[in-house]
Parts: C-alpha cells; sequence; structure tokens
C-alpha cells in the first residue's frame, strides 16, 4: 500500500500509474473475500538498495511512507494486523524505533536478517528478540 495519491517522484514519470490507495487495496481485500491482512511498514529508504537504479529512494520517501501505512492501519485496525519491518541493528535507534512500534501497538516484527547482511543469530537480534518477549 502506497500513498499514489501524491504527485510522483520525477523519476516515475511515464512509468505506469497503478492506485495502491489505502481505499484500493481495502477495496480489493473486499473483492477477494479477505477479512483481515497483514500490513508490513517500511519506506523507501528501508528497501533502497534493492530498487531500480533509476529510483531515488529519498525521493519516494512520500510515495513509500511508513507513516502512510501507520495511519491506514489506524484507521482500520479491523482489517489489517500491523508488523514492523526492517530491523537492522547496524542502524543507529533502530531499538527504539521497535520499540516505539511495539508500543504504538503493532503486533509484530517481520526480520530479515539477510536483507541487511546477517545471520538470525546475529547479537544485535538478541535485544529486538527480548523486546519481542516483553511486547508478546
Amino acid at each position: 500500500m502506497f500513498n499514489t495519491n501524491l504527485d510522483l517522484p520525477a523519476h516515475f514519470v511515464g512509468a505506469q500509474r497503478e492506485n495502491a490507495t489505502t481505499e484500493k487495496t481495502l477495496a480489493a481485500m473486499d473483492k477477494g473475500g479477505v477479512d483481515k491482512a497483514f500490513l508490513i511498514t517500511y519506506t523507501s529508504a528501508d528497501i533502497g538498495r534493492d530498487m531500480p537504479p533509476h529510483v531515488d529512494p529519498v525521493g519516494s520517501l512520500p510515495l513509500y511512507s511508513k507513516e502512510y501505512m501507520v495511519d491506514a492501519w489506524k484507521a482500520h485496525r479491523d482489517r489489517f494486523y500491523w508488523f514492523t519491518d526492517h530491523v537492522d541493528p547496524s542502524r543507529k535507534g533502530y531499538l527504539d524505533d521497535l520499540q516505539r512500534d511495539l508500543e504504538m501497538g503493532a503486533e509484530g516484527v517481520k526480520l530479515l536478517p539477510a536483507f541487511h547482511g546477517f545471520l538470525p543469530d546475529n547479537p544485535g537480534f538478541t535485544p529486538v528478540y527480548e523486546l519481542c518477549r516483553k511486547y508478546n
């Protein structure tokens, strides 16, 4: 789910524009008979190194916005389970961000250790597992 109501960044000019808004996602869920889905939140900066070379992760932040997705979850908690994503032990503040998301109500965490160049037993994930245990 992305905020495609915005003007697209310059690197998307000429690209096929898809409607990926909250409303379109909910309509697709209704059409498919899906009562509730996992909403995994991230930003374009989180996935930047895996985006096509012509796509600017910073310029795409309004489109690939974690805040937009969290707002969708807040408005439709009956339709989404929120799982926060892209917990990177090499990034300063990663535990503070994770704790904030869990305190805000994230129901789970999607971990992709290999995405950040780690294995699941990396010591940087131990406090992540402890926070998950603390917040059930």
